[in-house]
This record gives structure tokens, C-alpha cells and sequence, in this order.
């Protein structure tokens, strides 16, 4: 496994690629894409939440095995382990900026990779000296 990435994938981006392809044809194509030409990697934490979301939301969940399958694949990637150290780091940074952990825990798991670039949702509008944060549809 490599232990750094240029990007960092929110789970938003991995929920598109694996779950979009009717309801939002352009974000799954672009998702896809991402995951395909850029050198990303991700977090413990991201790979919960997509397993959890993709298999209990939308029009049409992914079965249990196929979002294990997606993690078996994303594993191969840069992963970042969120363990007690970075949750106390986390909660710092979210205190000092005045947003959500989990928000926190993915800036911190991106410089942790050496990432230079966070694709998130979530996370537009915020501005940070060392991180590029991307909507990429937008």
C-alpha cells in the first residue's frame, strides 16, 4: 500500500461512484473519474461512513457484500486510521474552526497523507493556507 495521496476523497465523492449512476448520472460520472485518474486516498473513518450510508440510504442501497467489495478496493489505497490521538487533534481543529469533527477528522487525515487537495461536499467555503478543498460538482 502507498502511505500518501495527492487528493483526499470525502465520502460524498465514493457514495456518487458507487450509488449514483440513475439519480445523478453527471456526479457518478465525475466521481468515477476522480477515482480512476487522481491519486487519492481516504480515511477509517470515510470508509464507515460510506459503508453505512451506501448500504441504509437511497433509492436503492447497496447490498452489504457490494459496499464490502468497494472497501476492499478503497483499502488498497492511502488510508489514514483515526485513532484516539487524532480524534483529540480533531477535536482541537474543530474547536479552533468552529466546525464539525467529522469535518475536522478529514482535514487532518488529508495532511496526515500528505494530500494538497480535499474533494468534499461538505467542506466548500472553508479556506485553509496548506489544503485546496474542491466541490467537484459544482
Amino acid at each position: 500500500m502507498i502511505d500518501s495521496a495527492d487528493v483526499f476523497l470525502d465520502t460524498s465523492i465514493l457514495l456518487y461512484a458507487a450509488l449514483s449512476r440513475q439519480d445523478a448520472p453527471a456526479n457518478f460520472e465525475r466521481a468515477r473519474k476522480i477515482i480512476v485518474e487522481e491519486n487519492f486516498g481516504t480515511s477509517s473513518a470515510v470508509l464507515t461512513e460510506f459503508f453505512d450510508v451506501a448500504t441504509n440510504r437511497g433509492a436503492i442501497p447497496l447490498r452489504k457484500q457490494a459496499a464490502a467489495d468497494w472497501i476492499d478496493k478503497l483499502a488498497l489505497k492511502p488510508c489514514q486510521l483515526v485513532d484516539a490521538g487524532l480524534v483529540k487533534e480533531g477535536v482541537a481543529l474543530s474547536i479552533d474552526l468552529e466546525i464539525i469533527l467529522r469535518d475536522a477528522l478529514v482535514i487532518l487525515s488529508a495532511r496526515r497523507l500528505g494530500c494538497a487537495k480535499i474533494y468534499s461536499e461538505r467542506l466548500t467555503g472553508l479556506s485553509l493556507p496548506d489544503l485546496t478543498i474542491t466541490n467537484p460538482f459544482v
